[in-house]
C-alpha cells in the first residue's frame, strides 16, 4: 500500500511539473509583460519587472506570449542575433516602426500576411521585443 501511494504521489508531481512553466523566454531591461489565455489583445496581461519575470509561474497552456522592454535598439539587435531570427517584413509610421521576424528557436507563432511570425520588434517611445506579437502601446 505505501508503495502505491508513493508511486501515485510521484506521478502527480511529474504531471504537475510538466504542466507548469516558469520564467521568461525573452530577457529585457525594464518592464516584462506576460500574455495569458488568449492570442489577442483580449488576453490577460500580467506586468512585472525584469528581475521578477524569472520567478513568474504559469500553466504552459495559458501562456500565449510575452514582451520585454529594452534599453535601446542595440540590445534588440543582440536578442535577434542570439535567436537567429530572420526579418519577414516591416512597417513604419510617424515616430515608430515595427519589424516582424521568424525564428525556429521559438515554438509559438502567428500568421501575418500569409507568413509565420514569432518575434516582434517595436521602436517608438520605447524599444520592445515580443513573442509572437506585442499587444498594447509601444
Amino acid at each position: 500500500m505505501p508503495k502505491t501511494i508513493f508511486i501515485t504521489i510521484c506521478s502527480v508531481f511529474v504531471l504537475f511539473t510538466l504542466t507548469l512553466g516558469a520564467g521568461a523566454e525573452l530577457k529585457g531591461d525594464g518592464e516584462h509583460v506576460f500574455y495569458l489565455y488568449r492570442e489577442s489583445s483580449g488576453c490577460k496581461i500580467v506586468r512585472t519587472t525584469e528581475e521578477k519575470a524569472d520567478e513568474f509561474i504559469y500553466f504552459k497552456q495559458s501562456l500565449k506570449g510575452e514582451s520585454a522592454e529594452l534599453k535601446d535598439e542595440e540590445r534588440a539587435a543582440e536578442i535577434i542575433e542570439k535567436l537567429g531570427a530572420k526579418e519577414v517584413f516591416s512597417e513604419s509610421g510617424d515616430g515608430f516602426y515595427n519589424r516582424y521576424y521568424y525564428t525556429p528557436k521559438i515554438s509559438r507563432y502567428v500568421i501575418l500576411r500569409g507568413r509565420k511570425i514569432n518575434l516582434h520588434l517595436a521602436v517608438g517611445n520605447k524599444v520592445s521585443v515580443g513573442s509572437p506579437l506585442i499587444f498594447g502601446s509601444y
